[in-house]
């Protein structure tokens, strides 16, 4: 098994990478405007495809963006000229009507997608289709931030040291 790469640095200046960034093993998105030293550390870190993007005109990606090796999905207030730009890069995405910051509210891998529970079941619906895995309604440390509280791959995970069995 290949080792994994681990390495400490910024986003944008900021210590809370997973704000800007989401990644699959696939693909990861980053913020299109960044430090040429972030840029070149980053290039080398992720060992799978790196789209620069905008999300809602903003690098906040993964506040509002989740995703696996099936595709991403975000909140409704991304333009469709992002998205579009995103299609034509081949990264499928799906759009969540009804939610903004969606990436703060759901953790997934190609397995299974913990969703918040205040997610109304349209959304719950459209994001276990398009990310084709089975959705499970939950908290994470009595949070309905799950994104913000959990990240996880098809390897692992890591979550808040609150969270119950």
């Amino acid at each position: 098994m290949k080792p994994m790469n681990i390495d400490l640095g910024t986003i944008r200046s900021s210590p809370f990478v997973g704000v800007f960034a989401v990644a699959t093993d696939k693909v990861v998105l980053l913020p299109e405007l960044q430090e040429v030293k972030e840029k070149k550390k980053l290039e080398k870190l992720f060992d799978c495809e790196k789209v620069y993007t905008r999300l809602a005109n903003s690098s906040l990606l993964g506040v509002l963006a989740a995703g696996n090796s099936n595709g991403f999905v975000v909140g409704e207030i991304a333009e469709e000229q992002e998205l579009e730009a995103l299609e034509r890069n081949g990264i499928i995405i799906k759009k969540v009507l009804g939610i903004t910051a969606l990436g703060n509210l759901m953790g997934c891998n190609d397995k299974v997608a913990f969703c918040a529970k205040t997610l109304p079941d349209k959304a719950v619906k459209t994001i276990g289709e398009a990310l084709k895995v089975k959705c499970v309604r939950t908290e994470v440390a009595g949070s309905d931030l799950i994104g913000s509280a959990m990240v996880l791959t098809n390897k692992g995970f890591i979550a808040h040291p609150m969270i119950s069995e």
